[in-house]
This record gives structure tokens, sequence and C-alpha cells, in this order.
């Protein structure tokens, strides 16, 4: 045998057989559970492709429309026989000054002398207590 021979052999016999492939490690349970919600998921868009599309339903606007500006030279219109507000209160105090037949105007002059909100009359307004023309 010639020394080329031999070392061939050698070669081959020093490298072995090939090992064997490794296992992949098992999967954990948050592995196994994240395939199978993307299997669903998927189930879920070919069903949807699938269907027909739903007739639209029409939605309520979700905004409130706004306020209307109510005028300073608006007259109010105490339509409640008495206070309706808890007394000792901020609303109660404001409601106080609501006069029939005084302007938007005076009020809110009333309610800035006398530290009130009037941030109440569109509710007033709007819980019947008042009116405004």
């Amino acid at each position: 045998m010639t020394k080329l021979a031999q070392i061939k052999i050698t070669r081959k016999t020093v490298s072995g057989p090939k090992a064997p492939a490794a296992k992949p490690a098992p999967l954990t349970l948050a592995q196994k559970h994240n395939l199978k919600m993307a299997a669903a998921k998927a189930d879920l868009k070919n069903a949807l492709a699938a269907a027909k599309p739903a007739a639209k339903v029409e939605t309520k606007p979700t905004a409130k429309p706004a306020r209307e500006v109510i005028s300073g030279e608006a007259k109010i219109t105490v339509l409640a026989k008495e206070n309706p507000r808890r007394a000792g209160t901020l609303a109660h105090k404001t409601f106080s000054l609501y006069r029939t037949g005084a302007t938007i105007g005076e009020w809110r002059e009333a309610c800035a002398a006398k530290d009130a909100d009037p941030g109440y009359l569109h509710a007033d307004i709007a819980a019947g207590y008042i009116s405004v023309k």
C-alpha cells in the first residue's frame, strides 16, 4: 500500500462515522399555547374571508353635540318653585342667582361677583329648572 492510500484510509477512519442529528428540545407550554393560538387565528381569518360581508349597521355618534351658545341678552325664566340644589353647595349658590326676567349677561356678572359657577347653566336648562329665551 502506498503512503497516499494509507493517508486516505487514515483520514476516513479518523473522522469516523457522522454523529447522529441532535433531537430538537421539547416545546414548552407557552410555545405550545402560541402554536395553538396562531392556528386558531389563521382558521378565524379564513372563516371571515369566506363569510359574506355583513350589512352595515348605523351607529350613534359617540361625541356629544356642541352646546348652543346662549347670548348675553337672553332672558331667564325660573321654572322651579324653590332651589332644587342641595343647600351649602356651589350649585345651590349658583341657582340662587337666577331671577325671572334677568338676562344671562346680568346673571353671569352676578356669578362673577359672588364666586358662583356659571357652568351649571346648561345643566339647569336640561333638567327643566329654568328656561332661556
